[in-house]
């Protein structure tokens, strides 16, 4: 991952005092690939970066599938089942109209929101970020800010917001960049 993601990516842990992830876009997955602790005492959220993103539990998969056409959004999901590979929390989507439901609601809030969906005790708020600054641009991946619940409340929800589209739109400035560097070194 490039120093200057990595270096969004703390700022925003360091302005969120909370734990930041960034997943990128791999065909129909999102993949964790930077990470930024910034609790600096008590409890501290501090998953580990190989756990599968499950789509329809997490934030970053949310936020992510609701930029895609809705039947498109929920064949990928309905696909991949409703389960998981690990346990999930009390809240998780159970259905494709439950699922639905929390689409619906992310594209109403402008975020995606996790309550104990991936796991118990735990709250997260993502946003999706684009290759380039333009509005139509394909979707990169998504950014996210998580901890405990006790202190990822809805009443935190914008402020979250407001600092991950501030994230997002830096991203989306320089993932141009890294696109451009990665030509450059493939071999031909």
């Amino acid at each position: 991952m490039s120093q200057m993601a990595q270096s969004i990516l703390d700022k925003l842990a360091l302005q969120t005092r909370e734990y930041c992830r960034l997943a990128i876009l791999e065909g129909q997955d999102l993949v964790w690939v930077a990470r930024a602790q910034g609790a600096i005492s008590g409890l501290k959220y501090d998953p580990d970066m190989g756990q599968e993103i499950i789509l329809h539990a997490t934030a970053n998969g949310k936020a992510w599938l609701a930029t895609l056409p809705e039947e498109e959004a929920l064949s990928i999901a309905y696909s991949r089942g409703f389960g998981g590979s690990r346990k999930l929390g009390p809240n998780s989507a159970r259905n494709v109209d439950e699922l639905r439901e929390k689409l619906a609601e992310t594209r109403r809030q402008g975020f995606a929101t996790s309550l104990e969906e991936a796991e118990a005790g735990t709250a997260a708020v993502a946003i999706p970020f684009r290759d380039n600054s333009s509005s139509n641009a394909r979707v990169a991946g998504t950014v996210s800010v998580a901890g405990p619940m006790v202190r990822i409340t809805p009443d935190r929800w914008q402020e979250l917001a407001a600092a991950l589209n501030q994230a997002a739109a830096e991203l989306s400035q320089i993932w141009p960049l890294r696109n451009r560097q990665r030509t450059a070194v493939r071999p031909r």
